[in-house]
């Protein structure tokens, strides 16, 4: 079973946000100082548009179309009310407060042009301020004073952002201009390879088929770290754009079971874009039969915080490949099934490890409302318990449903009652 990094950088549609308020709500507290802490000792500042990007409430392909001058604002493209925006924006200032941060207006240009004036990220202003503004450690706050030149550090923080803004043969300029003040900074070298990396991608702005399983192994082996080495925080946006360059050349590519990484929802999770990625699977006439897309479909849909088609599609993908399943609880990969995997040998007497998907659905009896978006369930004890479930949420009367599930295995029957009792 192959297993896929889900990604952790965040163009289908860019005009339809994930604006699931009620799910969102929940997110919000991974909003913590530990969360900002982290941010800064990764990052060296934090930013609440990256942190709204990090927790999904803004899609990267939104992001995206915003520093393309596509839309005016990322109002609209929020995935969180107005009332919970301003108590996200009031959280996190009492986390730099607590931190001692020190804040700085920060400003984005639109990619690919030069002299622009700087995007404007709400209509609000004072949103707009705290949704870009960085947050700094005093000490980390650039000293700029007329006793100090500076001049190779601007030039580098330029390079830095013409790379993330896509502007190569700017970046190509900004270098030069660093090599005439310092010829000996350590990673000029550096530089210079990730434009030429980026001529490389507007060159060739798609991949021959035969080329791509090449490009993304030079990709994750070679340029990923070193633009994650390189230009810190900056990175996210560069290496989005080589990922993009990946995914829209794979295409055309039909799935193939032994080379899973060049169906183009792999590359759409690494950049990451849940929504296109769900997308690229939903139209995969392979997907209900490969574990590895099943997979990849249940952690979008989780991503995305759709709870309900997540959890189903890790019941199928138990039936299809129940390792890859287990694998995935005990990495942690869902927070949720992982409770679950523990509370159903916790009180499984003598049952089967196939009865799982069905402890789901007794856990979970809402599922039922969800199952037409679905192939149907394969095994005896998952419809079992499905036809049961769906008869228990009716308050209809269980006689008969109760023998066929006994019929199955008397521990099938038994996990429906311990389940029902431990809820």
């Amino acid at each position: 079973m192959n297993t896929d990094n889900p990604g952790n950088n965040s163009t289908s549609n860019p005009s339809n946000p994930t604006n699931n308020f009620t799910n969102n709500i929940l997110v919000l507290n991974n909003f913590s100082i530990a969360r900002v802490e982290q941010h800064l000792s990764q990052q060296g500042n934090y930013c609440l548009l990256d942190g709204l990007l990090q927790q999904h409430i803004l899609s990267y392909s939104a992001y995206e179309a915003w520093r393309y001058g596509q839309i005016e604002t990322l109002d609209a493209r929020l995935g969180i009310s107005n009332d919970d925006l301003q108590n996200l924006i009031n959280k996190i200032e009492q986390c730099g407060k607590a931190l001692g941060l020190v804040n700085e207006p920060y400003d984005y240009f639109k990619w690919a042009e030069n002299n622009q004036k700087p995007l404007v990220a709400s209509a609000t202003p004072a949103v707009h301020r705290a949704l870009t503004q960085h947050w700094l450690r005093a000490q980390d706050v650039p000293q700029l004073d007329l006793f100090m030149d500076n001049s190779a550090v601007i030039c580098e923080n330029e390079i830095h952002a013409a790379l993330a803004g896509r502007q190569f043969e700017l970046a190509q300029k900004k270098l030069q201009r660093l090599i005439a003040l310092n010829a000996k900074h350590p990673k000029l070298g550096n530089y210079q390879d990730l434009v030429n990396y980026g001529q490389h991608m507007q060159k060739s702005a798609l991949v021959d088929a035969v080329l791509l399983a090449n490009e993304i192994t030079a990709l994750e082996q070679e340029v990923l770290p070193l633009a994650s080495e390189t230009l810190g925080a900056s990175a996210r946006d560069y290496v989005a754009f080589a990922w993009r360059r990946l995914s829209q050349s794979a295409q055309v590519i039909a799935f193939d079971s032994q080379q899973t990484k060049l169906h183009s929802s792999y590359a759409l999770m690494q950049i990451p874009d849940w929504t296109a990625a769900l997308g690229a699977l939903t139209k995969e006439p392979e997907l209900f039969v490969s574990a590895i897309l099943l997979q990849r479909l249940a952690i979008c849909h989780e991503r995305l915080q759709h709870h309900n088609e997540a959890m189903i599609v890790w019941c199928l993908l138990f039936e299809c490949d129940s390792n890859a399943v287990e694998v995935a609880c005990e990495a942690k990969v869902s927070p949720r099934l992982w409770a679950l995997w523990e509370d159903f040998w916790d009180i499984n007497d003598g049952g089967a490890k196939s009865f799982f998907p069905a402890f789901v659905f007794i856990k979970n009896p809402g599922l039922v409302h969800h199952l037409d978006k679905f192939p149907a369930f394969t095994t005896n004890s998952s419809n079992a318990m499905i036809d049961l479930m769906k008869i228990h949420i009716a308050g209809g009367n269980e006689i008969d449903a109760r023998k066929a599930v006994q019929n199955i295995s008397p521990a099938l029957l038994r996990l429906y009652l311990n389940g029902c009792a431990a809820k």
